[in-house]
């Protein structure tokens, strides 16, 4: 697979097919923001437009400060549960939206089925038109067990997004323990004291961290051997740090459209193929499996 540049050259034709394109796969209208995110949808699409298509089932999370695409390949569980913790809720429901919306554009809604916990449903309502959201539940109802066994007994992926404390702490211990190993993904979103809990509370527990930035500091008595786990907390919003375990690597990523004060559509910034120089999250360099920082 060849390399693709971004540029600033798209042509307005070429841009009129994108916008087909991104309605024909969610089959919703691209609108410029989502209630409370800083995401605008035409831009990420035409991202994800440009860096796929991926040989495996696959979530786009970013663009790594190396310039490579930043994904997430749901065929293997080595990453573990993933918990993206942030005080800024606004930029953390951007990268919610983001990869929400990646999955959807990346992968046929017959193979990777998408669940929703939420304690605000109303601002969810947009994801109606996703063929992909199978559902959406409330933090403790039996809509996620159902989600859950129906995914299994369907032998399809399913991708929880756990929004908010509330709904953090209401996962089943089981699902971020054992989920990600039949195709089950919890990719939680919530503060960053919730996330120390909950995963605290979920040991023994392959997880993988994703710090944003945080505005109050963090209580460095409790679960200390957590904390020893997270990467340094970025130097603003918008920007998020994972650290690789068995290199003991950070990787600074963002939404591209977001990332930088120059849009990245003039920056000409090379985008290589999912399995290329890849930097794995929770697995080895060099080797092809799940949530990749290429």
């Amino acid at each position: 697979m060849n390399s693709i540049t971004l540029t600033d050259q798209l042509t307005d034709q070429t841009a009129a097919q994108l916008r087909r394109l991104a309605a024909a796969r969610f089959q919703v209208r691209t609108r410029s923001r989502v209630a409370g995110s800083h995401l605008n949808w035409e831009d990420w699409l035409r991202f994800n437009y440009e860096a796929g298509p991926f040989p495996n089932p696959t979530a786009l999370w970013g663009l790594g400060d190396d310039r490579f695409p930043v994904i997430l390949e749901l065929n293997v569980s080595t990453a573990g549960a993933i918990v993206v913790m942030s005080d800024y809720h606004a930029w953390q429901k951007s990268l919610l939206t983001a990869v929400l919306l990646s999955i959807a554009s990346q992968n046929d809604p017959s193979v990777v089925a998408i669940h929703v916990v939420t304690s605000t449903t109303p601002a969810w309502e947009w994801t109606d038109a996703v063929p992909h959201v199978a559902g959406m539940s409330r933090p403790g109802d039996d809509g996620l067990l159902r989600a859950l066994h129906d995914a299994y007994v369907g032998n399809y992926y399913l991708v929880v997004f756990a929004d908010g404390d509330r709904a953090a702490m209401t996962l089943p211990k089981k699902l971020l323990q054992e989920g990600p190993q039949i195709g089950l993904w919890p990719l939680v979103f919530c503060s960053p004291q919730t996330g120390l809990q909950m995963v605290a509370a979920a040991q023994p527990l392959v997880w993988s961290p994703v710090m944003g930035a945080r505005c109050t500091p963090l209580d460095t008595n409790a679960h200390p051997l957590v904390q020893s786990a997270l990467p340094p907390t970025p130097s603003r919003p918008g920007l998020w740090t994972y650290r690789q375990h068995e290199a003991n690597r950070v990787v600074t990523f963002g939404i591209p459209p977001i990332v930088n004060t120059r849009r990245y559509r003039g920056t000409s910034m090379p985008i290589a193929p999912a399995g290329r120089n890849d930097l794995i999250f929770g697995g080895v360099p060099g080797a092809k499996t799940k949530l990749a920082f290429p």
